[in-house]
This record gives structure tokens, C-alpha cells and sequence, in this order.
């Protein structure tokens, strides 16, 4: 399996987040930084029964929009392949958390929420 790289497709996607972060950012106030978000769910923090709904609904949101949109626009869908143990993989994904939790957010989020350092 070999990934092109189409700079079509990246400016559409690139324009879906953007759009999306500005939509919650003007709408509600609220910073879309992923690990912000799954941690104050996690940690049981949110202040009343709605902060936790549309915590939930943007979490859900993100792995349905990745298994949707290929349909919408006609493409095949992702095909993942794992190489590597799914220890591996796991032990990699909860190094990751816990730098985003000690670094108060992902560097991709900070940059995107016009929050850079």
C-alpha cells in the first residue's frame, strides 16, 4: 500500500478544522485542544451535565468523521495495517497522553488554537 500525498485534499481537510475550531471557539467560547477535552472527561472535571454532552459529542465525532468522510467524497476508505504489536502501539499511545498532559495540551492544538509558545 503506498500513500500519495494530494494537496487537495489536504487544504479541504485543513479548511474542515479550521472551520470546526473557529465554529466552537465563536460559538461557545471553548478552545478545541483534543487532549483538554479527553482529559477533563476522564478526570471527571466537567461543571454540569452539557459541558460533559458536547465533550463527549466532539470525542465521538472525531473517529466518525474519519470513517465517514471517504464515502462523502468518494474515496476508498483507510485500510490500516499493524505491523507492530498492539502493546506497542499502546504503550506508545499512553507515552503521548502523558506528554500532552505534563505539556498542558499537544503542540498541534496550541498552534491551531492560536495559542503558541
Amino acid at each position: 500500500m503506498s500513500i500519495t500525498f494530494d494537496v487537495g485534499q489536504a487544504l479541504v481537510g485543513g479548511a474542515y478544522i479550521g472551520t470546526a475550531m473557529g465554529g466552537l471557539w465563536f460559538g461557545s467560547a471553548k478552545v478545541a485542544g483534543n487532549s483538554g477535552i479527553l482529559g477533563t472527561v476522564c478526570k471527571y472535571k466537567w461543571a454540569n451535565t452539557d459541558d460533559l454532552l458536547w465533550r463527549l459529542a466532539f470525542l465521538f465525532g472525531l473517529p466518525s468523521a474519519c470513517l465517514v468522510m471517504p464515502y462523502i467524497f468518494g474515496l476508498s476508505p483507510f485500510e490500516p495495517t499493524v505491523d507492530n504489536s498492539f502493546g506497542l502501539y499502546a504503550v506508545g499511545g499512553l507515552l503521548v497522553g502523558f506528554g500532552t498532559s505534563l505539556g498542558n495540551g499537544c503542540t498541534s492544538g496550541h498552534g491551531l488554537a492560536g495559542m503558541s509558545r
